[in-house]
């Protein structure tokens, strides 16, 4: 990363003298989506390089430096990276980079690298201002806007100045059918997300191709920050139907089946989660939960839960899906702590026993047994849970049942 930063910064379209026509036309293709980045951080990434130069390959080490050396010239004060008398230029960099550490005010006197990008930044909004295309996409490669390049850049800024466009169009997608405050929500750009929040557009649907949200967005990508920031916004409906016709999903299912522990946390907390709402299928959160087998999350729900025998539009009880799905732990839960019938059946008359002992799970065929699990209970085609057992030849299972028969 150091050495991509160092190459990126000193590459062509961040020459000095370059006019508004060749930055605007680096601008529409989105390079300079990265600058912020690079520039706050570049150093610090070639100080990382420092401090771990034994465990680099040598030929790989000293391209960093080389490349550093040539940012440093072009950045800093012409007495900075000049080397001592018989010392080679790398020497000097590594020098200079062991001198400087960490400390941020040092680099930023030393190398006016925001100076720079600020003036390519503030040319964008001149050229803005006399007219440029905010929403020019072009007809190739990731058809991102100006706007996508600022929300991955995590430019506050520029995001702002962007949005405050009369003729921007926030709601264009790239290539990856995201918009780009969908693209901010992928990728974590918090402080840019912040700005689509504020003008009330992060909490609208349709942020991508399937029809996420910002905040299934960030919840799939695994960004717990983003999640949490966009949970705290208000104006979203923590109940509202999302994704496409064929398979919407309320925020607390995703999180559910997904397995996303300090995501529900965040839901639950936020106080404006229905636990009980179900999806268009009739599950709820703990149909998604003890289906997945995420028990952390099933010791959750079960104390905000109405009702642990809740069925879907098949009939179908959390913990059938448990038994059907061999999740042991989520099975003695629901024994042990919620108020289930271990006896139920859903809508093809199979009980949770009948679905264990097909499929062989001895350890919660063992659980139900010893809740007293009716063995000749038979479903809709007359078959018991000791039929399927043997069927299946799950010769632990029959003998376990042949016992507790006698």
């Amino acid at each position: 990363m150091a050495l991509f930063c160092a190459r990126y910064l000193t590459s062509l379209p961040f020459a000095l003298g370059l006019s508004g026509s060749e930055i605007r036309r680096h601008a529409i293709t989105g390079y300079y989506g990265f600058q912020d980045y690079a520039a706050a951080l570049w150093w610090k990434h070639a100080y990382r390089v420092i401090n771990t130069a034994t465990d680099i390959d040598t030929d790989l080490y000293n391209k960093m430096l080389q490349a550093v050396a040539r940012a440093m010239e072009a950045y800093s004060n012409p007495s900075n990276s000049l080397p001592g008398p018989g010392r080679r230029p790398t020497d000097a960099v590594q020098h200079r980079l062991q001198e400087l550490a960490e400390d941020a005010h040092e680099w930023e006197n030393n190398f006016k690298v925001e100076f720079r990008t600020r003036a390519i930044r503030n040319t964008i909004e001149y050229l803005l201002e006399r007219g440029a295309k905010v929403n020019f996409q072009g007809g190739r490669g990731h058809k991102r806007t100006a706007l996508h390049a600022a929300a991955l850049a995590d430019d506050v800024e520029l995001t702002y100045l962007l949005l405050s466009q009369p003729k921007a169009t926030p709601r264009l997608k790239d290539s990856e059918k995201l918009t780009a405050a969908g693209t901010a929500a992928k990728n974590g750009c918090n402080n840019a997300l912040s700005v689509f929040i504020s003008r009330g557009l992060a909490s609208k649907p349709s942020q991508d191709g399937a029809g996420n949200t910002c905040l299934s967005i960030a919840m799939n990508s695994g960004n717990l920050n983003t999640a949490e920031l966009l949970i705290n916004d208000t104006s979203f409906d923590l109940n509202g139907y999302y994704g496409g016709k064929a398979h919407p999903n309320l925020p607390l299912h995703i999180a559910t089946k997904t397995g996303l522990v300090e995501i529900v946390k965040l839901l639950l907390s936020s106080g404006r989660v229905d636990v009980n709402k179900a999806d268009l299928s009739g599950r709820q959160a703990l149909h998604y939960a003890c289906g997945n087998g995420h028990d952390s999350i099933v010791e959750l729900l079960l104390p905000v839960t109405d009702d642990h025998d809740v069925r879907d539009d098949r009939g179908t009880t959390p913990f059938h899906y448990a038994a059907k799905k061999g999740h042991a732990a989520v099975s003695n839960l629901l024994l042990e702590r919620g108020k289930v019938d271990a006896n139920s059946k859903d809508s093809f008359g199979r009980t949770p026993l009948l679905y264990a002992a097909k499929k062989g799970y001895e350890v919660i065929v063992k659980l139900l047994f010893e809740k007293g699990a009716n063995i000749e209970l038979r479903d809709n085609n007359g078959s018991t849970p000791l039929w399927n057992a043997i069927t299946n030849r799950h010769e632990g299972i029959w003998l376990d049942a042949a016992y507790i028969c006698r």
